[in-house]
């Protein structure tokens, strides 16, 4: 079976992995906040989230309104320009831990407390509570296969969730994973999926129609591919080991277990 050949320049930075991570929150409660519209519900309660969960992870442009609630950016693009221009992040904390895709690194402030990492499909086997696939030398943060359009699927979701099960989690409850876009233009939206009012898109990413919740609702071929994928490995991989998923988001997600946002921060309510 072949397996990842580990690029040398990535070997050789001088950061550290998501390796220092294994287990190092054991039965922790993590809340993924990424940048689809329903993120939008959770910004009145972000003075309840640290009461909530044990660990925040946040994704891509979400770091913009709730990273005094983070413990952990994480951006996986290689293209640094698709999801925080390096220009955004000159008046980000630079104690707040990123976890970066390495070919991203050098275009950000070198202040800033970087954890590198690559990613790694693993022929779709990884082992998800660890980075490095024991007794072979590849590791990385999972990647889906290669979708209809040329684009791994699972998004930065599937990095982030793999991250949070490294660090031991027992739950990951999920926001901003819509993968359909909203009727009006909101902040959340990375920027390259629109510009200005227009969509920006190539003519392998289009937007499609689908039908969602009696709708007719916009997204991307890759989007519908990522919620199949992410359905699938969130029952085959992540409950098998114990992470139950949760899901504010209200999207295309139908594997995880959904919650009402307002229901959830408006009573007295945990995830056990």
């Amino acid at each position: 079976m072949a397996h990842k050949i580990m690029n040398p320049e990535y070997l050789n930075m001088k950061l550290p992995s998501p390796e220092v991570f294994i287990n190092k929150y054991p039965n922790s409660r993590v809340l993924l906040i990424g940048t689809g519209p329903s993120t939008q519900k959770l910004l009145k309660y972000r003075d309840q989230l640290k009461k909530k969960f044990d660990i925040i992870i946040g994704v891509n442009f979400a770091v913009k309104h709730f990273e005094s609630e983070l413990d952990f950016h994480v951006l996986a693009e290689k293209n640094a320009t698709n999801c925080v221009f390096p220009e955004d992040s000159k008046t980000f904390s630079k104690t707040l831990t990123r976890v970066f895709n390495w070919k991203v690194i050098s275009k950000y402030p070198k202040e800033m407390n970087f954890v590198k990492f690559t990613r790694n499909y693993f022929e779709g086997t990884p082992n998800i509570r660890s980075y490095k696939l024991s007794g072979i030398s590849t590791e990385g943060l999972f990647i889906g296969p290669v979708g209809s359009d040329g684009l791994s699927l699972g998004t930065v979701l599937l990095q982030a969730m793999h991250l949070g099960a490294i660090m031991g989690a027992k739950s990951i409850s999920i926001i901003g994973a819509d993968l359909v876009f909203a009727e009006t233009l909101d902040h959340y939206y990375d920027r390259e999926y629109r510009d200005d009012k227009k969509f920006n898109r190539g003519p392998k990413r289009d937007i499609i129609t689908i039908q969602h919740q009696g709708k007719v609702a916009n997204t991307l071929n890759y989007f519908k591919e990522s919620a199949q994928y992410l359905d699938k490995v969130i029952n085959e991989l992540f409950r098998p080991v114990g992470v139950e998923v949760y899901d504010f988001s209200d999207g295309l997600l139908i594997a995880p277990t959904k919650l009402d946002v307002d229901g959830f921060f408006g009573v007295q309510n945990d995830i056990c």
